[in-house]
């Protein structure tokens, strides 16, 4: 039976935090698999081109680029999502 993913949506201030939650429990995904569920969801103002060189930058952890998502795992196989959308402009 299809059933929507959970969604938690938490603000404070400036800052939102949405988590996706899968609808059943699953055996880990292989570790270079990089969008999956449950994942935390960012959204920042800056654009994905300038995300994307940050995290490349300053972070030792594998992304993937979709657009203006970008998909993260960590280490302990938490997934994380940032949403680009700039307020101005874009990529």
């Amino acid at each position: 039976v299809p059933r929507p993913n959970t969604q938690l949506f938490v603000r404070y201030g400036d800052t939102r935090l949405n988590l996706i939650s899968a609808t059943k429990v699953r055996q880990e995904p292989p570790e270079e698999t990089l969008r999956g569920t449950p994942r935390i969801v960012f959204r920042t103002d800056q654009t994905a081109s300038r995300a994307a060189a940050h995290l490349a930058a300053t972070m030792p952890l594998r992304f993937r680029r979709d657009g203006a998502q970008i998909f993260v795992r960590d280490p302990d196989g938490n997934f994380v999502e940032l949403r680009c959308a700039p307020s101005r402009g874009g990529d």
